[in-house]
């Protein structure tokens, strides 16, 4: 264990936001983790790491379909629609089940948002709904053409971390953007 009580594994998948490795060029995973490193008020998530989305890809053998659809490349979007419809429903097992669900109930959040660079799922209030949401961001058209795309030109598939964050409610928390808004001017 490190001396945040971490195995391993679990600090290999799964870092603190603002604790965790990524800066502005993550997207809006990165941005969050800066604000947070930053110590602005930022609501508590963990992020799942590239090298988790990496280990789903291993164990659900979609890198292996990622570069058959690179090496028969005609259309990207065909490709990348076809890889996504045959991975769908593909569950997300073992280890990297049971990281998740420990994390969520370290959240202790009745809701949680799910963010991504192509996607944000926020007000999931299941274990299953969180798994899915992971899913729909590893398996996004557009994430899936990048990655097709890129294996087709011989460079290392990217990968990408996702945030699960705790969901906070205006009504919970004392701010709200409804009231009247100064006009710019």
């Amino acid at each position: 264990m490190d001396e945040q009580g971490l195995t391993p594994s679990r600090a290999r998948f799964i870092q603190p936001l603002g604790q965790a490795r990524y800066g502005r060029e993550s997207g809006p995973v990165g941005e969050l983790n800066l604000l947070a490193s930053a110590g602005l008020a930022v609501p508590e998530g963990v992020v799942l790491t590239d090298e988790f989305h990496r280990e789903f890809m291993k164990d659900s053998d979609l890198l292996q379909s990622i570069q058959a659809a690179a090496d028969g490349l005609e259309d990207i979007h065909k490709s990348a629609l076809e890889v996504q419809l045959r991975y769908d429903s593909i569950p997300i097992e073992g280890e990297l089940n049971r990281l998740i669900c420990e994390a969520l109930i370290e959240l202790g959040a009745a809701a949680v948002a799910v963010v991504s660079e192509n996607a944000i799922k926020s007000d999931l209030e299941s274990i299953p709904e969180v798994r899915a949401a992971i899913r729909d961001a590893w398996l996004s058209l557009q994430g899936l053409g990048r990655q097709i795309e890129t294996v087709a030109r011989g460079e290392n598939i990217p990968r990408w971390p996702v945030l699960i964050q705790r969901q906070l409610y205006p009504e919970y928390t004392g701010w709200s953007m409804t009231g009247d808004l100064p006009e710019k001017g």
